[in-house]
């Protein structure tokens, strides 16, 4: 009964950290561009030479999706955020609902064929720069479209605990296509099975408890 008892406490702690995440979305585009991805916040476009957008800070088991439209060469957009702990960026390819109603189900990094339109898988080629700075370190990666479900989504690695800054910038090649559509998710990385190790760590320390009192 104590090893049950043990268990169970175990298991509501860790469904108590797993209450505790929160999911952050933000749109770019004003609507015009780009349309909202249902319950985000609008964010409105932004010049070049305007500072970045601040997401703000967010714990361990928080998750940020970034949503945007990238065209040409004279977009360059920067989010700024700092996470509690170790995090990934990565595409977000598993599509998504919009404000207005609707699924998109081609998300990632796509081509778009005209402004507010739909992505459209196979209408472009266009690259784009994405750049990770913090904590003394900066990293760039650059795609081209398409990049959609099934392919790697991973960008980045940050160890977290300061201010990171992620940059889209679209002026880089190949530049056949104008605009292109990317969707992001930064999100903590997972401890291996952290939760099962610790519930079997905690059923092994009963097993031996029985075996002592039957020895």
């Amino acid at each position: 009964m104590k090893m049950v008892s043990t268990l169970a406490a175990a298991a509501l702690m860790l469904s108590a950290v797993a209450a505790s995440s929160a999911t952050y979305t933000w749109t770019e585009g004003n609507n015009d561009n780009r349309k909202l991805v249902a319950g985000s916040l609008d964010l409105e476009d932004a010049s070049p030479g305007m500072p970045g957008f601040d997401l703000g800070d967010f714990n361990s088991n928080d998750a940020l999706q970034i949503h945007g439209r990238i065209v040409g060469s004279q977009d360059v957009f920067s989010y700024s955020f700092t996470m509690e702990k170790q995090f990934s960026v990565v595409f977000d390819l598993d599509g998504y609902f919009l404000d207005e109603g609707g699924f998109e189900s081609d998300s990632g990094l796509v081509g778009q064929r005209r402004r507010g339109g739909n992505p459209t898988p196979g209408y472009s080629m266009k690259g784009v720069k994405f750049t990770l700075s913090g904590g003394g370190e900066t990293e760039s990666r650059s795609f081209v479209t398409d990049v959609l479900d099934g392919a790697d989504p991973f960008i980045f690695f940050g160890n977290g605990g300061t201010e990171y800054t992620l940059t889209v910038d679209g002026s880089v090649g190949p530049q056949t296509g104008r605009a292109a559509l990317y969707d992001l998710r930064v999100e903590a990385v997972p401890v291996p099975a952290a939760g099962l190790l610790l519930i079997s760590a905690v059923a092994g320390m009963g097993v031996m408890s029985r075996r002592r009192k039957s020895s």
